[in-house]
């Protein structure tokens, strides 16, 4: 009995325990998951309610960003002073539309005011409504916007055509009431010394047409700086370009020719000189230069020719007479010799050497009398060198002369 008893009491025990166990364990699980599922739906309506007002202030500030209302009548000097010309929105497509807010070459907008709709009731018949200023860059083809006629009091100058893009500065607003005409035509100088595009600076090539005149002084130029550099082959062609280009540089001319005679050129030096002797027989100096060419080329009788061009009045008939009296000598004519010998003793009667070539001269024609008399003269005057001074004390000896 004992036995039974006991088993029956842990059978009870057993009992006793497993309905324990079946009854609170229910409830607990299911306040736990009940309290689990209100905390998750009140954190989920939070974060909502957050994120809405954090993209609502978003909104808003944007918003305001964009565009701030301000309120313009009639008494607000930008709109009295600055009024804006009314282009309908439709002449420029949108999608033509380059934004450019930050561009360099738009100076400082004057930006106009906007209202929302339900503002407009409250302002007055004169009130000017306008919306943000649109900053565009079109191109000239995009760009057509008919601007009315102006008064002769209007700044608008018309846009170059060379010009294939320009920053425009445009600026769009609602249909505005007509105003006084007598203030429109300051409010479009306003707005055309806003819209004027800056000029850039440009550098312009403008071809130069330099005469011929022009064209050889440069060149004689360049030839005179060659010839003190000692390049004298491209001063020659320097002195011909000139030439080519103005026959009449006389002083190109005689370089050139000076040049030739100085490489032996002679026949080239007595070719320029000729030339220009024929073009220019005033000018002499070819004559006197011809003959020193020709006198070294061996031909005395063309030199004394030559110098013939040159009058017994001009200021070389000196170096005339020298020339003469030289070649004359050398070649044998004597009487061409005491000629030009005379000539030089009027202009100076106390050279010596002039004395001297003139009784040589004579001596040789053998005019002995007028010969002796010449060579004494010659001693009587400073300037023989001793060499000089002992031939005639020899020559007088031997015409006979005891002094």
């Amino acid at each position: 009995m004992s036995v039974i008893n006991k088993m029956l009491q842990d059978l009870d025990k057993r009992q006793q325990g497993h309905e324990l166990s079946n009854v609170i364990q229910p409830q607990v699980q299911y306040l736990a998951r009940s309290h689990s599922y209100f905390n998750g739906l009140l954190f989920c309506f939070f974060l909502l309610l957050l994120g809405g007002g954090v993209y609502g202030w978003q909104t808003f500030m944007a918003t305001s960003t964009e565009a701030s209302p301000t309120l313009t009548n009639e008494h607000n000097p930008l709109v009295e002073h600055n009024s804006l010309i009314s282009i309908p929105t439709a002449s420029v497509p949108v999608d033509s539309v380059a934004w450019n807010p930050t561009s360099a070459s738009l100076n400082t907008v004057a930006t106009p005011v906007k209202v929302t709709t339900a503002a407009r009731a409250e302002i007055g018949a004169n009130a000017q409504i306008t919306t943000p200023v649109i900053v565009a860059k079109l191109t000239a083809k995009q760009l057509a916007v008919p601007v009315p006629d102006l008064e002769p009091e209007t700044d608008l100058e018309p846009e170059h055509e060379q010009e294939s893009e320009s920053d425009m500065i445009l600026e769009f607003v609602d249909d505005i009431p007509a105003k006084d005409s007598r203030n429109q035509p300051d409010s479009i100088s306003a707005v055309a010394a806003n819209a004027a595009p800056k000029t850039q600076g440009k550098m312009a090539v403008t071809e130069v047409t330099l005469t011929p005149q022009q064209l050889a002084n440069k060149r004689f130029a360049l030839a005179s700086e060659a010839q003190k550099d000692g390049q004298l082959n491209r001063a020659i062609d320097y002195y011909e370009q000139t030439l080519v280009l103005d026959p009449g540089m006389h002083e190109a001319r005689k370089q050139l020719a000076a040049l030739h005679y100085g490489q032996n050129q002679l026949a080239q030096a007595s070719d320029l000189l000729q030339q220009g002797l024929i073009l220019y027989p005033q000018e002499v100096d070819f004559a006197l230069l011809l003959a020193r060419v020709q006198q070294a080329f061996e031909q005395p009788s063309l030199a004394l020719v030559t110098l013939t061009h040159i009058p017994d009045t001009h200021p070389l008939a000196r170096q005339k007479w020298m020339a003469q009296s030289d070649i004359a000598q050398k070649s044998g004519q004597f009487s061409l010799a005491e000629q030009a010998y005379r000539q030089l003793l009027q202009q100076e009667p106390l050279q010596a050497k002039w004395w001297m070539g003139l009784a040589y001269a004579l001596d040789s024609q053998q005019q002995f009398t007028q010969a002796r008399q010449a060579y004494r003269t010659a001693l009587g005057h400073r300037g023989l060198s001793a060499q000089a001074s002992a031939f005639i004390e020899q020559r007088l000896t031997q015409l006979g002369d005891s002094q």
